[in-house]
């Protein structure tokens, strides 16, 4: 096999969508509110061996795959340097977002290692200042 490509392939995506769409409840209440029957011969759909008859659901309106594609490119799968790593509770944070906090966890020192840690709980990001395995080496070695 070739180079790995710098970036996620379109037809990837576009499969992981198609997926979705497959496994859609709006799909299924489609085909049900239809009684799972072509609307243009009125056969009904089939799994039936010897008889089977695939029903499949068309878009009215079309489906622009490039676009759609490009919007999941342009505002998920972005550059890499477009990106912040952040612990799970610094995230929430940033969007403003509240999870239940387990017992145990009620208990953690606050992070002050980065700015968007300052003020909180311990983050798990690794680092000397978390606990990460710097410091643990630091406790080890005595330095």
């Amino acid at each position: 096999m070739g180079k790995k490509l710098p970036h996620t392939p379109s037809s990837r995506i576009h499969n992981a969508l198609r997926q979705v769409w497959l496994r859609s409840r709006e799909r299924a209440a489609a085909i049900k509110l239809h009684d799972n029957t072509c609307l243009i011969c009125r056969k009904k759909g089939s799994q039936a061996k010897g008889r089977e008859v695939k029903i499949e659901v068309h878009h009215r309106n079309g489906i622009d795959w490039a676009g759609v594609v490009q919007l999941i490119r342009d505002r998920i799968l972005q550059q890499p340097e477009d990106y912040d790593i952040l612990c799970q509770r610094c995230h929430d944070k940033v969007h403003g977002r509240v999870r239940k906090v387990k017992e145990e966890e009620a208990e953690e020192p606050s992070c002050t290692c980065h700015p968007t840690c300052a003020g909180g709980r311990q983050c798990k990001c690794g680092c000397e200042a978390c606990g990460g395995p710097a410091k643990a080496r630091a406790k080890r070695t005595g330095g």
